[in-house]
C-alpha cells in the first residue's frame, strides 16, 4: 500500500513539475531566483529516477524469491 501510495504521488508531482518547467527555466537565469531552481531540478531528478530504481529493486526481489521457490521444489521432488 505504501508504494503504491509513493507512485501515486510521484506521478502526481511529475505532472505538477512538467507543467511548471518554463517557470523553473526562467529562474534559472534570474541571478537572485537560482537557488529555487536549483531546488527544483534536485525535487525533479529524484523524482525522475525513483522510478526505475524502485523497478529495479522489485526485478532483484522476485528474482531472488523465484529463485528460492525453484531450490525450494527441487529438494521436495
Amino acid at each position: 500500500v505504501v508504494i503504491l501510495l509513493l507512485v501515486i504521488f510521484r506521478m502526481v508531482f511529475l505532472w505538477i513539475f512538467i507543467a511548471i518547467s518554463p517557470v523553473a527555466y526562467v529562474t534559472n537565469i534570474i541571478d537572485s531566483t537560482q537557488k529555487y531552481a536549483q531546488k527544483w531540478w534536485n525535487m525533479y531528478i529524484k523524482l525522475v529516477l525513483f522510478g526505475p530504481m524502485l523497478a529495479f529493486f522489485f526485478v532483484v526481489r522476485s528474482d531472488v524469491y523465484v529463485r528460492r521457490l525453484r531450490r525450494l521444489a527441487g529438494r521436495r521432488s
